[in-house]
């Protein structure tokens, strides 16, 4: 079955095509594809005569798909009714999430939708329970840095701030620092 071309505008066949078999199969396996990768995000692009579906590893965006670009509007719609977000609204930005489980692993997915002239661009962001239970010892830093960073999230107050380009390890990080300080005797909160 292919997904037809048509008013993809229409609120009714937005959601007729986000219910569509093979839109859920090419959203699931691209999902899984991605989570194998190791990557950090998926980004959807529109683009003529084809989209672009590229992913986040190691920092970088690699090209891994380009279906015509009639499917963006089924993609996208699939992706908003996983995340719980209004599929009708397309001249708006939003945001939201969603759960997967993946080989009995929970996998989180947080989801921007960013409207623009082509068409919505939806990005998800790929975070796996896995590389949230590392130790500050396998982050990468150097000695110095670790001894440092150690120090510093072990002080009583303060702030920490993290900052660096996406895929490049920040929320790894944090999750790690907060495992490290977890205790019922303090209270932690995080902006982010």
């Amino acid at each position: 079955k292919e997904v037809k071309k048509g008013n993809v505008t229409d609120p009714e066949n937005l959601e007729h095509l986000a219910k569509d078999v093979p839109i859920i199969r090419v959203v699931d396996t691209l999902l899984e594809y991605a989570i194998f990768e190791d990557a950090s995000d998926i980004h959807i692009e529109p683009g003529d005569p084809n989209l672009r579906v590229r992913f986040r590893i190691d920092s970088r965006l690699h090209e891994k798909l380009t279906p015509p670009s009639h499917m963006l509007a089924a993609l996208v719609s699939r992706i908003k009714m996983m995340a719980n977000l209004d599929i009708r609204e397309q001249s708006l930005p939003q945001e939201g999430s969603f759960r997967v489980m993946l080989d009995k692993d929970p996998v989180d997915l947080r989801v921007s939708i960013m409207p623009s002239k082509q068409g919505e661009i939806a990005v998800i962001q790929i975070l796996t329970h896995k590389k949230s239970h590392m130790d500050l010892e396998t982050l990468g830093f150097s000695y110095q840095m670790l001894e440092a960073f150690q120090k510093m999230i072990k002080s009583p107050n303060g702030v920490v701030l993290l900052a660096g380009p996406a895929g490049s390890g920040k929320s790894i990080t944090l999750y790690t620092c907060l495992r490290e300080r977890i205790d019922d005797t303090i209270n932690i909160c995080t902006i982010e």
